[in-house]
């Protein structure tokens, strides 16, 4: 099989980061090695999950990243890499496996008292409760990620997280708490100037109307 462009652009740039730690090797103090190595392996796996879709490769990858991590008490390195482990699983559809890794990550983050990463870890293990058709507890991790986003002050992330939660209540058949949900957001977007956003809400809201069997409400959206 051909490889893009991309591809080759980007295994170079591997391969480069791997040239770069072993060259290194003998001026650098051995716990800074092994953390830039295990950089270079989350880099690695990425690429996998991203541009070749070899997710299996990527978890083996990760794993070793974080094994790394945690040998050197790097709280930091190994909460971000179990984040980013949780998405192979996802994308194989092992869902319960890759809740388990953004919990961990979720635990750690919590330690950090990283609020942003802590946010992060909530919505991906809402993602992946959704993935999963259990959207009232899908709807719980989202709250609680929302909550963090809104004393952040990320509006883009609490119109996004709003309108994952109104999509669950559509799913659950809440369409009145949906239109509200999607309400929130829109007035969000709206407010950033964030024009897809506000014109999906709408669209969204619309459709709710029409599960509502108001027809003439849901035309005027």
């Amino acid at each position: 099989m051909n490889r893009s462009i991309p591809s080759i652009i980007i295994e170079s740039a591997i391969v480069m980061v791997l040239l770069t730690f072993q060259c290194t090797a003998s001026t650098q103090r051995p716990d800074t090695l092994r953390r830039e190595f295990a950089d270079s392996l989350c880099l690695q796996a990425s690429f996998h999950v991203d541009t070749l879709h070899q997710y299996n490769t990527a978890i083996e990858l990760f794993s070793r990243s974080i094994r790394i991590y945690r040998s050197l008490n790097d709280k930091a390195g190994e909460a971000n890499a179990l984040s980013l482990l949780g998405f192979p699983y996802r994308d194989l559809g092992q869902y319960d496996s890759a809740i388990v890794s953004y919990e961990q990550s979720l635990a750690l983050w919590r330690q950090l008292r990283d609020d942003e990463g802590e946010a992060n870890a909530l919505n991906s293990i809402g993602e992946a409760y959704q993935y999963l058709s259990e959207y009232e507890k899908s709807n719980q991790f989202f709250s609680k990620a929302f909550a963090i986003a809104r004393k952040l002050r990320i509006e883009e992330g609490q119109g996004a997280i709003l309108s994952t939660m109104a999509l669950n209540q559509t799913y659950l058949g809440q369409y009145e708490k949906a239109i509200a949900t999607y309400e929130r957001a829109r007035r969000i977007f709206k407010r950033i100037s964030h024009a897809e956003g506000e014109s999906a809400s709408l669209t969204s809201i619309g459709f709710n109307y029409y599960f509502l069997n108001r027809y003439d409400t849901a035309i005027a959206y």
